[in-house]
C-alpha cells in the first residue's frame, strides 16, 4: 500500500524540518512566535464532523454534575454514563471495574503541547453520543482519531479474549431485522493464537494488539484489521487513527498507531473492504454496543484516558496532520 499516513514512521522519529525534507516537502524556515492551540488545528479543519475533548472538569465543577462531553464543533454532545461497580468479567469484558468515566484527573493530558489539560479516565463508563449514526450517512470517505493511555489491563485467555474498544458506531441484527455488519469501531483485543478463528501471525507473541472493524464483513462477522507489528502498550500515550477512503480500489481501509517515549514508532495496517455505515446507533466512546436502539449490550469497557476523539469527513494525510500528531506524541528516547 502506498498511503500518505505511511510518512509518520519518519515523523515519529525525526525533527519536523527533517521529516518534511525526507517526503520531499518544503521544510519549515520559520515558524508562528505562538504555535496554534491543538484545539484550534482541529476545530479548523474543513473537514471536522464533531470532535470531543473530553476535558469536561470533575464535579462539582459548574455545571454541576458536568454530564455533558462537549462537542466542539456541532451539536453532537455526548452523555456521560456510569455503570453498577465491580461487574464481573464476560467472555470480551474485562471486569472488577469501577464503573465510572471520571472527568478532570490531575496530570492525565496526552497531549505534549498542552500538558495542563486532562483526560477522562474511563474504567467502565462511558460516553454515548445519540442520533450520530445520521450524521455519518452522508460520509463515504472518513477518519476518526484519539489519544489514549492504556492502564490496569488485564491479560485474557482463548474463552476471555478481552477487547477494549475506544470508538464504536456500530450495529447488527441476525434476527427478524435482519441488519448485516454495518459501521466502524476502533479497539484493542487479546489474541493469544489459542482460538483457529483468531490466530497470531508467525513470530507473535500473546497479547493486546490494535483493531478496527468495518461492516459490511461476512455474514455476521464485520471485517478487522489488525496492526500486529506493535502491541499495545500500558501506560503509554498513544495515537490512533481509522481512515477509510472510498477513492482508491484498494485497501480502502487503514489503522494507524503512533507511539513515543521508548516505543517511538508509527506502524499500520490495511485491507480492502467495501462499508455500509451505521443507520441507527449512538456513537459510544469507552466501550461497545451493536444491538439495534433503544436496546443496548454494552461489552469492552476501555480502561485508562481516552481524550481528543474527532470524526472527519476526509483522509487525514496532509502535512498539518503529520505535524499535529508528531508535536503532541512523546519526545522519543
Amino acid at each position: 500500500m502506498i498511503d500518505s499516513f505511511v510518512l509518520l514512521v519518519p515523523l515519529l522519529l525525526l525533527p519536523i524540518v527533517i521529516l518534511f525534507r525526507f517526503i520531499g516537502c518544503t521544510p519549515f524556515t520559520s515558524g508562528p512566535d505562538t504555535p496554534v492551540p491543538y484545539e484550534d488545528q482541529v476545530k479548523g479543519d474543513t473537514g471536522i464532523v464533531a470532535y470531543w475533548r473530553l476535558g469536561e472538569p470533575a464535579p462539582p465543577a459548574p455545571p454541576d454534575p458536568p454530564d455533558k462531553a462537549k462537542d466542539e464543533k456541532t451539536l453532537n454532545d455526548g452523555d456521560y454514563i456510569e455503570v453498577a461497580a465491580n461487574l464481573p468479567a464476560t467472555a470480551i469484558s474485562q471486569g472488577g471495574l469501577s464503573g465510572k468515566a471520571v472527568r478532570g484527573a490531575p496530570n492525565s493530558s496526552l497531549l505534549r503541547s498542552e500538558p495542563s489539560r486532562s483526560a477522562v479516565d474511563f474504567e467502565g463508563g462511558y460516553v454515548r453520543v445519540p442520533n450520530f449514526a445520521s450524521a455519518m450517512l452522508s460520509h463515504s470517505t472518513f477518519s476518526i482519531e484519539a489519544w489514549v493511555l492504556a492502564k490496569g489491563w488485564q491479560s485474557g485467555s482463548a474463552a476471555a479474549p478481552f477487547a477494549h474498544q475506544v470508538i464504536t458506531l456500530a450495529e447488527i441484527d441476525p434476527g427478524p431485522s435482519a441488519v448485516p455488519p454495518r459501521g466502524f469501531s476502533l479497539f484493542a483485543q487479546w489474541v493469544d493464537g489459542s482460538s483457529t478463528s483468531d490466530p497470531l501471525p508467525p513470530g507473535k507473541t500473546a497479547g493486546f494488539y490494535w483493531r478496527a472493524s468495518l461492516g459490511p464483513g461476512k455474514g455476521t462477522e464485520f471485517s478487522r484489521v489488525t496492526v500486529w507489528e506493535k502491541q499495545a502498550v500500558l501506560n503509554r500515550k498513544t495515537y490512533l487513527a481509522v481512515i477509510y477512503d472510498a477513492t482508491k480500489p484498494t485497501d480502502q481501509l487503514t489503522l494507524h498507531v503512533g507511539m513515543g517515549g521508548s516505543d517511538a514508532g508509527a506502524w499500520d495496517a490495511s485491507m480492502t473492504t467495501a462499508y455500509i455505515p451505521a443507520e441507527q446507533s449512538p456513537l459510544y466512546i469507552g466501550v461497545g454496543n451493536l444491538t439495534l436502539p433503544p436496546a443496548e449490550a454494552i461489552y469492552g469497557p476501555f480502561v485508562g484516558f481516552i481524550q481528543e476523539v474527532a470524526v472527519y469527513s476526509r483522509v487525514l494525510s496532509s502535512e498539518k496532520d503529520l505535524e499535529r500528531v508528531a508535536t503532541n506524541l512523546e519526545l522519543a528516547v
